[in-house]
């Protein structure tokens, strides 16, 4: 029994859910399969610009009516237009819909809602496409398996463990479908994973079930020694270690798989393998087990904004920042945050131009004092010479450096 991970980079368009069942189709008759999928597309971004407009009073329907289209085309290019799925999508517009309009305890609650909807019906439409194709295959909801502890990320192990194990013993189809990173408290209120929460998702499934592997099929072949949007000699590591992954997520470099997922897999050491979606029957990459590798690993990441606050109460301070930066489409780089006696330094992902940040700064500064704000990227290298890193740093300003056990992390600016 294997995991199988489609994530929303590659579960994106008609084309893509068409080959997903092909490349299903393939390994099913093999080994019993457990696929989790992430929201298709750009769906998740889409629900979070819908959840900021709801909650600053602007017009969500718009948006709301694009979503829902976007989908609509989709189901139209897979399915008979009498095909049940049709009412389905109906039925999840009224229902975001209806969550919009009502009153929430908080925001976050809201946020945690809107997002599920996201993989529900990814996770629908997949299960659909493969009953079309005779695919032998059971719906999980993973709201009612996947839990965590109230109002958080964290999860509940042991109560997940029993979900899942009753599900997999009553289940009625050799493989089954479930969509990724949403989850549920004991107490029925949906929460997530986190952010790429459906590798955590997969891992959970891999662990709990003890199964041969886990697969994330990717829109690249693997952990790469550089971009190979940036650098045409990078080459695809031969293999990579668990320590090194973790290193790299933890350290702001690839952020090919989600750092729980990782440390959970090394834990329970089930095996890890990246596939490449572009060319399926290429040979995966396997993540191993090895504490040392000697191939050298160079990335560059950005933009990102480096911020500097003053303050004295980081503990709230850091929930502030959370909450005001997920609140304007924005990501917290946590392994790029640092505590000192007076002030915190961070980094943060801006996906829209700068008039938002400089509203997410008004906001900020409320609460705190904002020093400074750098337009950034960041370095981060393994097994690479000072003459290559010094030679990279000509021409531009360090904001801060950093090295720990062989890793260089260097966030800097270009001088123009």
């Amino acid at each position: 029994m294997y995991v199988f991970k489609f994530g929303g980079g590659v579960m994106k368009d008609v084309e893509s859910i068409k080959k997903i069942a092909a490349i299903l189709q393939q390994y099913m008759t093999q080994y019993p399969l457990i696929v989790v999928v992430s929201a298709i597309g750009k769906t998740t971004v889409a629900l979070e610009k819908i959840v900021y407009a709801r909650q600053h009073e602007k017009t969500y329907q718009p948006l709301l009516d694009t979503c829902y289209h976007f989908h609509l085309k989709i189901l139209q290019a897979l399915f008979v237009e009498d095909h049940c799925i049709f009412q389905a999508l109906t039925q999840w517009k009224q229902g975001l819909y209806q969550t919009l309009k009502k009153k929430h305890t908080s925001w976050m609650s809201l946020y945690n809602i809107v997002i599920a909807y996201g993989e529900s019906i990814s996770s629908l439409i997949l299960y659909h496409y493969l009953l079309k194709k005779n695919g032998d295959f059971q719906l999980c909801d993973s709201l009612t398996v996947i839990k965590t502890f109230p109002n958080t990320e964290q999860l509940d192990f042991i109560l997940t463990s029993q979900k899942i194990k009753t599900f997999f013993t009553t289940k009625r189809s050799k493989h089954i479908i479930t969509p990724g990173f949403i989850s549920s408290d004991r107490q029925g209120m949906i929460t997530n994973l986190g952010k790429e929460g459906s590798d955590y998702t997969a891992a959970i499934w891999a662990t709990i079930l003890k199964t041969k592997g886990i697969v994330l099929w990717k829109n690249v072949p693997g952990v790469m020694s550089d971009d190979p949007q940036k650098n045409a000699k990078a080459f695809l590591l031969p293999y990579i270690t668990y320590d090194d992954l973790q290193s790299m997520i933890m350290y702001g470099g690839d952020k090919i798989v989600h750092k729980d997922a990782l440390a959970l897999l090394s834990k329970h050491r089930i095996p890890l393998f990246f596939k490449n979606f572009e060319d399926p029957y290429q040979i995966e990459q396997t993540v191993i087990m090895n504490e040392q590798t000697s191939y050298p690993f160079f990335r560059v990441q950005g933009p990102i904004y480096w911020l500097l606050v003053k303050t004295k109460v980081k503990k709230i301070v850091k929930d502030i920042l959370h909450h005001v930066l997920t609140m304007h489409g924005m990501t917290l780089w946590s392994h790029l945050y640092f505590e000192t006696s007076t002030n915190i330094q961070l980094a943060f992902s801006a996906v829209d131009d700068f008039t938002a940040v400089k509203k997410m700064l008004y906001h900020l500064s409320k609460d705190v004092t904002v020093e400074k704000v750098d337009q950034a990227n960041v370095c981060i290298s393994k097994n690479v010479s000072k003459k290559k890193i010094s030679f990279f740093l000509k021409n531009k300003t360090v904001l801060w450096k950093h090295f720990s056990k062989g890793w260089t992390r260097i966030v800097f600016k270009e001088n123009f």
